[in-house]
């Protein structure tokens, strides 16, 4: 069986509409050598007749009983015949280059990891356009800037490292994947900008319990921590990176409302593991916020 160059997995949850986007934004691509496969995370609205209404043979439905993301990605990669995998929200969107672009850039310079560049819109109006710094390993240190419609990973490297599946990592589970993709490899940065990461009222978010705060930055850090090749490279920044993932709860906590005194708290213990984040924009958006 000859297998394609990509494979694309959707995971989605009740997003029929923006699903249908999706794959009409795949159908466009002027690179075709791919397939995709939609992960259904539970759905109870018509994503699946959406998907089975679309008359392609690259593209794939499995239904899974509602686990989150990172077991619907990880599903996905099970399935995954491709040589090199890719995660497509489905409410986001790619331009038609998107692939090609991809394409062309691993063959130029052989990567196993790698990253194009994204823009951000809200609405119809764009509010940046994200191209990575060119030393993506040690700037994961310091949090995450990678949209996943933009990674691209060779399939046997990511089956190795996969996603966790603890609903507690939910909306962290990309950066602690990537840090251990970063950990085993260089992620390239292919600067031109292929993809969308449209903001919505109802787009999916990192969902803050101040009680579960403490369990889940304990759960990221033991994660990396118990990642052999993260021991190797990373053990160095393990503070660095508790500090900055102190930081985000602290940012993600005051703009949910929470207790004042949570986020205080939070933003203290984030400058004393590393001093560093006072200097960071995050630390006074935080400020700023709590002044309000």
């Amino acid at each position: 069986m000859v297998t394609p160059f990509f494979s694309v997995i959707i995971p989605s949850y009740n997003r029929a509409h923006f699903l249908q986007a999706a794959l009409n934004d795949l159908a466009r691509q002027t690179f075709s050598d791919f397939e995709i496969i939609v992960v259904d995370d539970g759905s109870t609205d018509s994503s699946r007749e959406v998907v089975e209404g679309v008359k392609d043979s690259r593209v794939r439905y499995v239904f899974q009983e509602n686990k989150e993301r990172g077991a619907a990605r990880n599903h996905g990669l099970e399935l995954a015949r491709g040589q090199f995998v890719t995660f497509f929200d489905s409410d986001d969107s790619l331009m038609p280059s998107h692939l090609q672009s991809a394409f062309e850039f691993q063959r130029a310079n052989k990567p196993l990891a790698f990253h194009n560049g994204y823009e951000i819109f809200s609405g119809s109006s764009r509010i940046k356009k994200v191209i990575v710094a060119p030393n993506i390993n040690q700037g994961l240190v310091t949090g995450n800037g990678l949209s996943c419609i933009g990674v691209f990973v060779d399939r046997s490297l990511m089956k190795a490292v996969r996603f966790r599946e603890d609903r507690l990592l939910a909306g962290l589970e990309d950066w602690d994947a990537w840090l251990r993709v970063a950990a085993r490899t260089p992620i390239l940065v292919n600067p031109k900008v292929t993809g969308r990461l449209v903001q919505h009222p109802r787009r999916s978010v990192m969902r803050i319990n101040p009680e579960t705060i403490s369990e889940r930055i304990s759960l990221f850090m033991q994660s990396i921590k118990s990642d052999d090749q993260c021991q190797t490279v990373y053990e160095q920044d393990f503070n660095r990176i508790e500090a900055s993932l102190t930081s985000y709860m602290a940012l993600h906590l005051a703009i949910d409302g929470g207790k004042k005194s949570h986020v205080v708290r939070l933003l203290s213990q984030a400058v004393k593991l590393h001093w560093g984040e006072i200097y960071r924009k995050r630390f006074f958006v935080v400020l700023k916020l709590l002044a309000q």
